[in-house]
């Protein structure tokens, strides 16, 4: 369960709109063995409660600091339900935006390659005229299209790829492709993306091909996450894993989006403020 005080929403900018932006997305998304489940929302005299999935393992972050090295085989698995939920979102017309280690949990200790992405706060329906949050994310895991993002919409989907790839290359070297302990820095080395693939000759080819395709610093050079899922590097007995999974992700494809009220085009009033005499309870 998330909690949200209703004095904090009505004094952060757009605050309440994000929080309505993120409600529509979780349902937009519905449920998924990738995704955390969204339940109901409360609503109470002094706060908003958000219901969702309990995933016990913990986050993906925990896991990477206390393993010195976790096994190939094992990362192939983490970055395929990762690409598999990633497909998922962006097939709906959604962006993360703030994908990292933190933001991926664990179903179950035991099976740490069980993940779902968690937390939608940052994300966006792409076909909207304006993004409510233009330049965001997590410096060292943010595409460099958005830290160059100028007035108008420059970027779309492919910038998750790049922070899927960035948490590949932890996973992979168990340190970050932008290593510094200085904000300043890790920002202008990942605007630059100067990244070098010369540490990882322990690798498989493929493995590394897909990486550098993930972290290409042009967008349109970069894979997308369906064509990421469709690369050498997850290839078992001849067969890629899209296969196994093609009609549910395409299923959702070319679909128009569903929208509830004006929650996913941004139109909220943001003058409006949450009633802190009125309680209310509110289901999906």
């Amino acid at each position: 369960m998330k909690a949200f005080p209703k004095e904090a929403l009505n004094d952060e900018d757009d605050g309440i709109q994000g929080l309505f932006n993120e409600i529509s997305i979780l349902r937009e998304l519905g449920e998924s063995d990738y995704l955390m489940t969204f339940y109901e929302i409360h609503e109470t005299v002094h706060s908003v409660y958000m219901v969702i999935e309990y995933l016990p393992g913990g986050e993906l972050l925990k896991v990477i600091s206390q393993q010195y090295k976790i096994k190939k085989r094992t990362i192939k698995k983490i970055m395929k339900n990762f690409l598999i939920g990633l497909a998922h979102v962006h097939s709906k017309g959604i962006m993360h935006r703030d994908l990292k280690p933190e933001n991926l949990m664990l179903k179950s200790k035991k099976k740490i390659y069980n993940v779902k992405i968690i937390d939608f706060g940052l994300g966006t329906f792409v076909n909207v005229k304006e993004f409510l949050f233009k330049r965001c994310g997590t410096p060292g895991f943010v595409a460099p299209e958005v830290i160059l993002h100028g007035k108008t919409q420059k970027y779309g989907p492919k910038a998750d790829i790049f922070s899927a790839g960035v948490i590949f290359y932890i996973l992979l070297k168990g340190s970050s492709p932008f290593p510094s302990n200085d904000f300043r820095k890790v920002l202008k080395m990942n605007k630059a993306c100067n990244i070098k693939f010369e540490c990882f000759a322990d690798f498989s080819p493929a493995c590394v091909n897909l990486l550098k395709k993930m972290l290409q610093k042009e967008p349109t050079n970069r894979l997308s996450a369906l064509e990421c899922l469709e690369h050498d590097y997850f290839l078992e007995k001849g067969k890629s894993p899209i296969q196994g999974i093609n009609t549910i992700i395409k299923n959702y494809i070319n679909k128009s989006i569903v929208t509830f009220g004006d929650m996913s085009t941004g139109n909220i009033d943001k003058k409006r403020k949450f009633n802190k005499t009125r309680v209310q309870r509110t289901k999906q």
